[in-house]
């Protein structure tokens, strides 16, 4: 599991995040959601191994402050908001950098662009394609890095996406959605930072809302969506609709201009 404890950082003189405790389990998807600036991909990093900061956090019982990233490369895979490449690399090119535990596999590599709808893209240049193309190419990079959820030892893989759906169309959206639920389905933990509230309450068997980099509420989306409680986070009025399905959607409280 991913056990997070008491976990403040700076960037700077700024303190960005404070005292927040979280933990996710395999098997499911957790969303980490709240408004802009509220510390949301920060503590990603920190998860990651990415940022240092204060607090312990462990990633199935390794400690991440002291884990060398490449120990760290076998067992999580990170998507990040954007990944700028500099050189002409080919589709298949970007994606077989994530055959770092598979070297040599190009099956998987073409099998993580499938998984994605991008077969047929292989020799396309990636700066030639559009922003949503460029998202689900490294998607598909980091779904060949950790191509099995559940290992045979039983030690799960983990996917962590900072705005995985941010540049996508609603199609793609929902496709990717899928994608992660699959790879929890098979064993895998999923943590991804959301910023569709409907998308995530659909999606996230857990939510952990931030604001200031403090956590404001973590559960199921059904007890963390709340009316009061998203209008504070997010500074505005929001309102909280059930559905048949169970799901909530969030809609503005006055969504007319004035």
């Amino acid at each position: 599991m991913l056990d997070a404890r008491n976990v403040s950082a700076r960037q700077g003189r700024k303190h960005i995040l404070h005292d927040i405790s979280f933990s996710a389990q395999p098997g499911q998807v957790s969303a980490i959601v709240g408004p802009s600036g509220a510390g949301k991909s920060t503590f990603l990093k920190a998860m990651t191994g990415d940022l240092a900061y204060s607090g312990s956090i462990t990633l199935n019982g390794q400690d991440i402050a002291q884990a060398r990233l490449a120990d760290l490369a076998r067992i999580r895979a990170v998507l990040s908001q954007s990944t700028p490449m500099a050189f002409p690399f080919t589709v298949i090119e970007v994606v077989r950098l994530g055959l770092i535990n598979s070297p040599g596999q190009d099956h998987i590599a073409q099998s993580a662009l499938a998984r994605v709808g991008l077969t047929g893209f292989e020799g396309r240049f990636y700066q030639e394609l559009s922003g949503g193309e460029q998202q689900r190419v490294q998607l598909a990079r980091i779904l060949a890095q950790v191509w099995r959820p559940l290992g045979d030892d039983g030690v799960p893989s983990w996917l962590f996406l900072d705005e995985p759906v941010s540049s996508l169309d609603i199609g793609h959206q929902l496709q990717v959605m899928r994608i992660v639920r699959d790879f929890a389905s098979a064993g895998g933990g999923v943590v991804m930072v959301m910023h569709d509230l409907n998308l995530t309450a659909m999606s996230a068997d857990k939510v952990l809302l931030l604001k200031d980099g403090r956590a404001i509420d973590q559960g199921n989306p059904s007890t963390v969506f709340r009316n009061d409680q998203l209008s504070h986070a997010y500074e505005c009025d929001l309102f909280v609709n059930r559905t048949p399905s169970t799901y909530a959607f969030i809609l503005p409280q006055s969504a007319a201009p004035s």
